[in-house]
């Protein structure tokens, strides 16, 4: 079991902190559960609390998620006129205010897009929380900071729960309802997305849960399909601990006019697996900047390596090819020895001078590309440059018509180095910028 297949979700409400270790695969594993009151104790006391359970739970420095209540949110759906993601951040950044008594600067706000039309209108779950949310969680979770990976609203795990734990989708409007007392969060989701989100505060005495939950559906529906967000609801899925919802079954499917699914569990853990959008990660500003400079730290440390790698790489291959040439030369002369003991001072001398001839017949390389720079045309770029042992060269390159490739064959022909040229090809095509012309010209070369 891998430890980046182990995530950690945690919880703090008014009166509970809850943990969840999950192991995330094709399916998400529970590993380990705890919820502990918190009732009137400071947050120094939770802290040595989340670091008991943390330390019963084997936490090895696994990443954590926090979730966000619901009920610590504020949650808005709006049209806006704009399909452009920083457009959109801007505008929505713009009336943050509005919804909360507070000034801009203590607001913290996410929000992801819901759907766009074709009349150029966005439609967004705008999500708000004030700052000293996130900063208590990190007050309590300062050992624990570099751990982090994400602070998210609850409602967005839902749907992961639904389907990394039940394995089904959900691609009609639906009903989700996470009983967690003495706050229930209802919520309405299609797919991946989160059309409508609510929180409520349910009696103390169990026996009027019913009646005051069918009434909130009720509530909660009108509300929805008064803001037009999309379909009528047809389901209704009901989650949260099996103690809390077990004598509320029978209840619910004969009061309700939906279709109802009791499914007991811990639906935080659907956040392990939750592709969030950065727009709704509320980790403060002052932490993504730093991991921003660490990861860039990380990569600047990454490039030097392969430049000190590639560097090494060729000085063991100039190494090598020194080593070769040395051995070639020191067979030539094993070679020129015998045959200068078997055939005489005088045969050895005249097949020394037909290697020195040999050699000295051909053109140097050097003099043949010096010839290229000269000769191409500034309309004509050279992407390829063969030269085969045979003496025959291969030039690759574009032009921007057909004409320039053709006008180059006798300007090649007129050198003093280069003969019987031809293009073998030459094909029109589409780029950015325009038509070009890709082309393969050979030639050969002119001997001494």
């Amino acid at each position: 079991m891998k430890t980046k297949d182990i995530k950690f979700v945690l919880q703090i409400t008014e009166n509970n902190l809850k943990i969840l270790k999950c192991l995330c695969k094709d399916k998400i594993e529970i590993l380990g559960c705890r919820t502990e009151s918190i009732s009137g104790l400071k947050d120094e006391q939770i802290q040595e609390n989340l670091k008991k359970i943390l330390k019963e739970l084997q936490f090895k420095k696994e990443s954590i998620i926090i979730c966000l209540p619901r009920n610590q949110v504020t949650l808005r759906y709006l049209k806006v006129p704009s399909q452009e993601l920083l457009e959109i951040e801007k505008i929505l950044n713009l009336q943050v205010s509005q919804y909360l008594p507070y000034p801009r600067e203590e607001l913290v706000c996410g929000f992801s897009i819901i759907r766009k039309d074709t009349e150029g209108f966005s439609y967004v779950n705008l999500v708000i929380v004030h700052q000293n949310v996130i900063n208590r969680y990190f007050r309590i979770l300062k050992d624990f900071e570099n751990q982090i990976e994400a602070v998210l609203l609850s409602s967005y795990g839902l749907w992961n729960w639904y389907k990394g734990i039940e394995k089904k989708e959900i691609l009609e409007p639906t009903v989700i309802i996470n009983l967690e007392p003495p706050f229930t969060e209802i919520a309405i989701l299609r797919e991946e997305n989160l059309l409508f989100s609510r929180s409520l505060c349910l009696p103390q005495e169990k026996s009027n849960w019913t009646k005051r939950l069918a009434e909130e559906i009720d509530l909660t529906k009108e509300v929805y399909l008064k803001e037009a967000i999309d379909a009528e609801p047809k389901k209704i899925i009901f989650t949260g601990s099996t103690e809390e919802i077990g004598d509320l079954g029978p209840n619910l499917i004969e009061t309700s006019s939906l279709a109802v699914e009791i499914s007991p569990s811990e639906p935080l853990a659907g956040l392990c697996r939750f592709k969030f959008q950065k727009s709704l990660n509320f980790l403060p500003s002052s932490i993504k900047e730093k991991r921003k400079k660490l990861s860039l730290k990380r990569e600047y440390v990454k490039v030097g390596l392969l430049f000190f790698l590639s560097l090494s790489m060729f000085s063991l291959g100039l190494a090598v090819t020194f080593y070769n040439k040395k051995n070639y030369l020191n067979r030539l002369k094993s070679e020129l020895n015998k045959i200068s003991s078997d055939a005489g001072e005088i045969e050895a001398m005249k097949k020394v001078l037909a290697v020195i001839d040999l050699q000295t017949s051909k053109r140097k390389i050097m003099d043949v590309i010096h010839e290229l720079y000269h000769l191409i045309p500034p309309d004509i770029s050279l992407v390829r440059f063969i030269y085969d042992e045979e003496g025959v060269i291969t030039l690759r390159g574009r032009a921007q018509d057909l004409s320039s490739v053709f006008n180059f064959v006798p300007i090649l022909e007129r050198s003093e180095i280069f003969k019987n040229a031809k293009v073998r090809y030459a094909t029109k095509r589409k780029a950015q910028t325009g038509e070009i012309i890709d082309f393969e010209i050979i030639c050969g070369i002119v001997m001494r």
